[in-house]
């Protein structure tokens, strides 16, 4: 929007030699180190292929020391993990439903904005009509006159039928308790780890258990804190075999990078029995490809 080149505007945080994930304290030394000139920090929740859950508390606070604005992308957190976004004092996030919201494809997204900013005046923001007072909204006196809170920045009409899906879904979350759905999904991403490293990374001979040479390598962190719904493999030229294989078995994944598998467990509706059925059925792909050899 205000036509920046991303090679020079955009300062980015990478992972250390040899690791797949980033530090608290990289990202935090990074925004002392430019703190001064930055003018936003955009990081996500969850990153989408490691499934990394980063210390949203934490980051938002070491950018608020620094003056910065900070925001979060919160497409594989909201409905995955427990969020205070207005305790964390977060300026703003933005996420989909169609994940683990499961409105389905193309439904309403969602936005935050600290309630702190709700009546201030002295920045810009995008405006639409509906964000202007309803009492004086057809007066059409071409000066505009934010609703009080979140309703003044409504840009338009609501889509009816996306809200539909997204009422129908925090219904269902409505019923269960958060808690305890939050560690269903904790507890999902642990066992499918244990799972995959009692069937491909240990040295039990047993019939059940035969041992087959470790084909992935986990790139998720390995404290189960770090983690979202999320857990990733890079599966170096096997991605297709995998995929297929599995494809065949009806369990579907997500590939990133044409290496990276990422498997997704969303405590609704996903079972350890689904885990399971996952990890054994790709345990039974490399135990019959051996097996022809």
């Amino acid at each position: 929007m205000h036509d920046y080149d991303s090679d020079e505007a955009m300062i980015l945080v990478k992972a250390r030699d040899g690791e797949n994930t980033l530090r608290t304290e990289d990202i935090i030394a990074k925004i002392n180190e430019f703190g001064d000139a930055i003018a936003m920090i955009l990081l996500p929740g969850v990153q989408s292929f490691t499934g990394q859950l980063f210390n949203i508390k934490e980051i938002t606070k070491a950018a608020h020391d620094k003056g910065c604005y900070v925001g979060w992308d919160l497409c594989h957190a909201a409905g995955g993990v427990e969020l205070k976004l207005h305790e964390w004092d977060v300026d703003f996030a933005v996420w989909c439903t169609y994940k683990l919201l499961n409105t389905g494809p193309g439904s309403i997204g969602a936005c935050f904005v600290h309630e702190k900013y709700a009546y201030r005046k002295d920045f810009k923001r995008l405006d639409g009509w509906f964000g202007h007072r309803l009492e004086t909204r057809l007066n059409m006196t071409n000066v505009m006159e934010h609703a009080p809170g979140a309703s003044g920045f409504q840009l338009a009409t609501t889509p009816v039928a996306d809200v539909v899906r997204l009422i129908s879904s925090l219904d269902i979350y409505s019923r269960v308790s958060l808690p305890k759905l939050f560690e269903k999904a904790r507890k999902g991403v642990v066992y499918m780890e244990a799972l995959y490293r009692h069937y491909f990374m240990n040295n039990d001979t047993s019939a059940d258990c035969k041992k087959v040479e470790s084909v992935a390598e986990i790139i998720s962190p390995s404290d189960p804190c770090e983690r979202g719904t999320l857990f990733a493999f890079r599966f170096p030229g096997r991605v297709d075999f995998v995929c297929d294989g599995l494809a065949k078995n009806g369990i579907a994944v997500t590939v990133l990078k044409s290496e990276i598998i990422r498997a997704g467990f969303a405590p609704l509706y996903n079972s350890f029995q689904d885990v399971h059925t996952f990890i054994t059925t790709l345990h039974n792909l490399f135990t019959q490809e051996e097996n022809r050899k």
